[in-house]
């Protein structure tokens, strides 16, 4: 990481650097270290927000790992299906409201919750998204591999 930044490597080049060190700190339990380094990362896309939307799922993996609030994983997981709704990706976007729900679930959100399991159903009747067609294990997989305007919970009913 150091030799490619002192040689001025563009922004492209230290992704999979960036991914690397994110996964070995999440591996080794120091959430807080992955998730700078997949914030890292995340600055270096432009505009490819399919795979910004897998990097905020990480995000929001360590998060809840890491025994953060409800508040702090549902934001991650409200980027994430903002950024695959950018993206057109209607199987990621049934694939995050999905972790959303089971996240709402844990948490107790029942408002949250009703209203989530409500977008997942229209999504999935208005792009015709069935459960054999969800995200297979290898889209499922590259999760590992801009900023967007905040999302709340009672602007997903919306969006």
């Amino acid at each position: 990481l150091d030799c490619s930044i002192d040689e001025q490597s563009p922004g492209k080049d230290l992704i999979p650097i960036y991914i690397s060190l994110a996964q070995t700190y999440a591996d080794n339990k120091q959430y807080g270290k992955a998730v700078e380094y997949y914030n890292k990362e995340k600055e270096c896309r432009v505009e490819d927000y399919g795979q910004i939307c897998r990097t905020w799922l990480n995000i929001a993996e360590c998060q809840e790992l890491d025994g953060k609030s409800y508040d702090d994983v549902s934001m991650c997981y409200m980027k994430a299906f903002e950024c695959a709704r950018k993206a057109n990706h209607y199987k990621l976007q049934v694939h995050v409201l999905k972790s959303l729900v089971e996240v709402q679930k844990y948490y107790k959100q029942k408002t949250h919750l009703k209203q989530t399991e409500r977008k997942l159903d229209n999504i999935k009747t208005k792009y015709d998204v069935g459960s054999d067609e969800e995200l297979s294990e290898e889209e499922r997989d590259s999760q590992r591999s801009d900023d967007v305007d905040n999302l709340s919970i009672s602007e997903l009913s919306e969006s």
